[in-house]
C-alpha cells in the first residue's frame, strides 16, 4: 500500500494518460478490491447492525445493541463483531438510510448486506471520479482515482466516506456553476453522511447566496425528520462526547500534548485534552472564515483548510477519514503532500491489530507530516515575511521621494520587488523593476540586466533605487554611474556597512544563508563578488560615479549596521 502510494507520485509527474485509461484502471481497481471482506476495520458490522434495526422497526439512535428488546436480532456474524456496542449509533441519517436499504434488500443477511452496502457507496464515490473528468487533468486527477488507500478503504472495506466524498464533488461542481441550491443540498447531504462537512456550509453560503442555504436546510430537514426526537438528539450527543474523550488513535498533535502534559505533570489529561481540542477546532472556524472571505480562496481550498484543522484537533484518525482530503487536494494548484504522505503511511497502524510497530508508523507519519508541512507553507511565510520588510524598507526613505503619481521610479536591483511594489502602492509612483536574476513576484514593469550597461535612456527615471544591492555587484562603481546617468532627480542607496572584520565575515556569512534561502540558490553566482564596505569606502565610491552625498543616515544594530544615502547628481561629472 505504502509503495503503491509512493509509485503513483512517480506516474502522476512523468506519465502521459489519457481519460481513457485514467477512468478504465480506477475501475478495474474498485472491482478487484470489492470482494474484500472487512478484515481491517469492524465498522461494517455496526453498518448491517444498524440496517438490521431499522428493518425491524427500531431507531438506532433510540437503542443500545444490548437492550432486551433486541435480543433476537443478535448472532454470532454481527453482533459478536460490533464495535462501540455500549454506545448509540453515531452514523448520521444518510448513513443510516443506505444501511436500511441494503439490509431490506438483502432481508439482513450477512454478508449480502455488507456487499450491498459496499455497492451504495461506490456507486455514490463513482460521482467523484466523473466530477474529477469534468474539472480536472489526468495526471493529477489520478492521485485521487488509482490512489490505494482510497480503493482499500472505499471499495475494499466499505467505509462511507465514499458516499460523502461523491456528494461532495457534486457539491464542489455545481458550486463552480453556480447551482447553489444544488451545491448547498450535495455538502449538507454529505454532512449526513459524515457530519463535519456541515461546517463547510458558511464558505457556501457567502459565495452562492440564500440558494445554497435553502437547498443545505431543506435535504437535512427531510433526511433527519424520520430519525428526529429529542431523545436522539441527547443519545447521538453522549455518544459524540464519550468517542472524543475516550478514544484517540493516530492523532499525532493530540499524542504530542498529551505526552508533554504527562512529562510535566505525571498525569494523564487526555480526557481534557480531548474535549479541548474539539473547542479549539470550533473557535478556528471564523478564522478560516475570515481567511477565506478576506483572500477569496476557491471553495475547494476553504474545505480543505476546514478538514485541515479538524485533523489537527482531532483524537482519532483512521486512514480513510482522509479521503475527503485527498480528494479536494486534487483541485489545488499546490498540491498538499504532508496530507498525501500521512494518508497512506496511516494505512501501517492496522498492524496494532496484530500488536505490531503501531508507534513507529503514527510517529513516522506526523514526524514527516511535520517535515512537509513546514516546507509546503514556507515559502508562503517568507514571501509574507518579505512583503512586510519590503514596506518597513520603503518607509525608511519614503520622505526621500516626491510624491506623485507621475514621478517614475526605478528599484534596481529589485529581488521579489516588494520595495518597489510599497512604493507603488503607499507612493502612487510609477515603478519600473530591474534585476540580473528572476525572482519578481510583483505585479510590476519588470527587465533582466545582462550587463553593467543599463538598458534604459538618459535621465529616464526620476529616482533610482539600490536598495542592499551594489554588495552583490561584480562592479559597484559602474552600476552608480549608470544609477547616476538614468535619474533625472536623484539616487537612493540603502547599504551594508561594516566596522570591523569579525563584522565583515559575520555579514558574508549570514547574507550567503539568506539569500540561499530566498532565491533558492538563483543568486548563487552573485556570491563570487560579495563586497561590504566601510562607511567611508562607500562614500568615495560615490564620489567617483559623480554623486555627492546630500543627506546620511545610520541605522541597525551591531549584527546589520546599515547606511542609508541620498546622493544628488553631479551632472558635469556624468557628461564628462
Amino acid at each position: 500500500m505504502i509503495g503503491g502510494c509512493a509509485l503513483l507520485t512517480v506516474i502522476a509527474r512523468y506519465a502521459t494518460l489519457s481519460w481513457r485509461t485514467v477512468i478504465i484502471v480506477a475501475v478495474v481497481l474498485r472491482a478487484g478490491a470489492f470482494w474484500l471482506p472487512p478484515g481491517l476495520s469492524d465498522d461494517a458490522f455496526r453498518y448491517a447492525w444498524d440496517g438490521q434495526l431499522q428493518t425491524e422497526g427500531h431507531n438506532p439512535y433510540l437503542i443500545l445493541p444490548h437492550d432486551d428488546a433486541v435480543a433476537p436480532l443478535r448472532d454470532e456474524q454481527v453482533f459478536e463483531r460490533l464495535n462501540s456496542a455500549d454506545f448509540y449509533s453515531v452514523y448520521p441519517p444518510l448513513s443510516q438510510a443506505t444501511f436500511a436499504v441494503a439490509s431490506y434488500v438483502t432481508n439482513g443477511k450477512w454478508p449480502a448486506t455488507y456487499y450491498a452496502i459496499k455497492l451504495m457507496l461506490l456507486l455514490g464515490e463513482l460521482a467523484a471520479l466523473w466530477v474529477l473528468v469534468t474539472l480536472v487533468q489526468p495526471g493529477r486527477a489520478i492521485l485521487y482515482a488509482w490512489n490505494p488507500v482510497v480503493i482499500l478503504e472505499i471499495a475494499g472495506q466499505g467505509h462511507t466516506e465514499g458516499l460523502a466524498v461523491g456528494l461532495l464533488a457534486i457539491g464542489v461542481l455545481a458550486a463552480r456553476r453556480g447551482k447553489g441550491g444544488v451545491a448547498g443540498a450535495a455538502i449538507a447531504g454529505a454532512g449526513m453522511v459524515k457530519l463535519y462537512p456541515f461546517v463547510f456550509l458558511p464558505a457556501v453560503g457567502w459565495r452562492l447566496g440564500w440558494k445554497a442555504i435553502a437547498g443545505a436546510a431543506a435535504i437535512t430537514v427531510a433526511l433527519v425528520l424520520p430519525y428526529a426526537s429529542a431523545e436522539a438528539i441527547r443519545n447521538v450527543a453522549a455518544s459524540l462526547d464519550l468517542y472524543v474523550r475516550y478514544f484517540e488513535f493516530n492523532a499525532g498533535p493530540y499524542f504530542f500534548v498529551k505526552e508533554v502534559m504527562r512529562f510535566a505533570t505525571g498525569d494523564d489529561w487526555s480526557k481534557v485534552i480531548g474535549p479541548l481540542f474539539r473547542w479549539l477546532f470550533l473557535a478556528a472556524l471564523p478564522l478560516i472564515y475570515i481567511a477565506d472571505w478576506r483572500l477569496r480562496w476557491s471553495l475547494e481550498k476553504s474545505m480543505v483548510v476546514v478538514m485541515a484543522a479538524f485533523f489537527v484537533f482531532s483524537t482519532t484518525i483512521h486512514p480513510w477519514y482522509l479521503i475527503p482530503m485527498l480528494f479536494l487536494m486534487v483541485f489545488e494548484a499546490k498540491f498538499r503532500w504532508h496530507w498525501y504522505w500521512l494518508a497512506g503511511i496511516s494505512v501501517g497502524t492496522y498492524v496494532i491489530y496484530i500488536d505490531g510497530p503501531y508507534w513507529s508508523f503514527v510517529i513516522a507519519g506526523w514526524g514527516v507530516w511535520t517535515v512537509l508541512g513546514v516546507s509546503y507553507y514556507f515559502d508562503d511565510a517568507l514571501q509574507w515575511l518579505q512583503r512586510s520588510r519590503g514596506r518597513r524598507k520603503w518607509r525608511m526613505i519614503r520622505d526621500w521621494v516626491d510624491g506623485g503619481a507621475g514621478v517614475r521610479v526605478l528599484d534596481l536591483g529589485s529581488g521579489e520587488g516588494y520595495v518597489g511594489l510599497a512604493a507603488a502602492t503607499e507612493g502612487s509612483l510609477q515603478v519600473q523593476l530591474a534585476d540580473v536574476v528572476d525572482m519578481n513576484r510583483a505585479d510590476l514593469p519588470w527587465t533582466r540586466l545582462h550587463d553593467d550597461r543599463l538598458p534604459f535612456e538618459n535621465d529616464s527615471f526620476d529616482y533610482v533605487i539600490l536598495y542592499f544591492v551594489l554588495h552583490h555587484s561584480r562592479n559597484p562603481e559602474a552600476v552608480l554611474a549608470e544609477a547616476a546617468r538614468i535619474a533625472g532627480k536623484r539616487v537612493i542607496v540603502v547599504e551594508s556597512l561594516y566596522d570591523n572584520k569579525l563584522q565583515g565575515s559575520i555579514l558574508k556569512i549570514l547574507d550567503k544563508l539568506a539569500n540561499r534561502l530566498r532565491s533558492k540558490g538563483e543568486m548563487a553566482e552573485q556570491e563570487e563578488y560579495l563586497d561590504f564596505r566601510r562607511f567611508e569606502a562607500w562614500q568615495e565610491a560615490f564620489n567617483g560615479a559623480g554623486l555627492r552625498i546630500d543627506e546620511s543616515r545610520r541605522r541597525g544594530r551591531w549584527i546589520h549596521p546599515q547606511g542609508y544615502f541620498l546622493l544628488e547628481i553631479d551632472t558635469a561629472h556624468i557628461y564628462q
